[in-house]
């Protein structure tokens, strides 16, 4: 009996530990071997981060101290990039960690800036959300925002959800 108690006791107190408050953001620790995950792409913008399918993949500006202000219908528009989401070989692991979500679920960060993709892509390569409303920015591979401007296509399919 003494030893289950014991044994009970240890778990509580690391399950203390685990919650006890720390950074809002855990970092990424994935193999540098890992392919078909986060990689980066060659596009008229310069070279930007894309998901494991090729899709680009933007930050909010009006995210901040890496917690996503982007729920209900904006993530609907701008789907939140899973924190599961595997770092593909070439890429700084550094650079990137998860932050939780207000719903609970984990969001891939880099340079500490949640990431999401854009519903309006309708193909790996594209880049329809850049610049929408001057506070959605594809990301180049260290976490610095891309803010070239692309030609304009005079549609603004944001969903009125650029904020």
């Amino acid at each position: 009996m003494k030893i289950r108690t014991t044994a009970l006791a240890m778990a509580g107190l690391m399950t203390i530990a685990a919650c006890a408050s720390g950074p809002a953001e855990s970092t990424r620790q994935e193999s540098s071997e890992v392919t078909g995950g986060v990689s980066t792409a060659d596009t008229e913008l310069g070279t930007i981060l894309v998901d494991p399918s090729g899709f680009s993949m933007y930050v909010f500006t009006e995210d901040g101290n890496g917690k996503s202000v982007c729920t209900d219908g904006c993530a609907s528009v701008w789907p939140p990039v899973s924190g599961d989401t595997a770092i593909g070989t070439g890429l700084d692991t550094a650079t990137f960690a998860t932050s939780t979500r207000d719903d609970g679920t984990e969001q891939l960060t880099v340079g500490g800036r949640p990431l999401y993709t854009y519903s309006a892509d309708a193909s790996p390569g594209d880049t329809n959300g850049q610049d929408v409303n001057g506070v959605w920015f594809v990301v180049d591979p260290d976490g610095n925002l891309v803010q070239t401007q692309v030609e304009s296509t005079g549609i603004d399919d944001s969903g009125g959800y650029g904020y």
